[in-house]
């Protein structure tokens, strides 16, 4: 899959962090304040069905958002969830290859 969920494109991001973090095949990457979930979209399509991407929002709506994204793309290597990026990331320690934000 090379395109993205037209309706995660909000136009509001600063920054294409996806570009810019050479991720790789299989990775596992968590996108901070992932929204509707382009950069997750855009990295799982980096990482293919051996990696993962997991994004972190703060608000229902646009958790919402994304995992219908996700649905209606066919996006079965991302996860949504959600939490503060202020406080304390629902992440494990030791669990991801790459962290992005913009």
């Amino acid at each position: 899959m090379n395109t993205v969920p037209e309706k995660s494109i909000l136009g509001v991001g600063c920054g294409a962090p996806v570009n810019f973090a050479n991720i790789k095949e299989g990775e596992t990457v968590v996108d901070l304040g992932s929204g509707a979930g382009i950069e997750v979209f855009l990295c799982a399509n980096k990482v293919r069905e051996s990696g993962k991407v997991i994004g972190i929002d703060m608000t229902d709506e646009m958790l919402q958002r994304a995992r219908n994204n996700a649905e209606q793309g066919g996006y079965s290597n991302v996860e949504f969830r959600k939490g503060d990026i202020e406080q304390k990331i629902p992440i494990g320690d030791n669990t991801v290859d790459l962290v992005i934000s913009n």
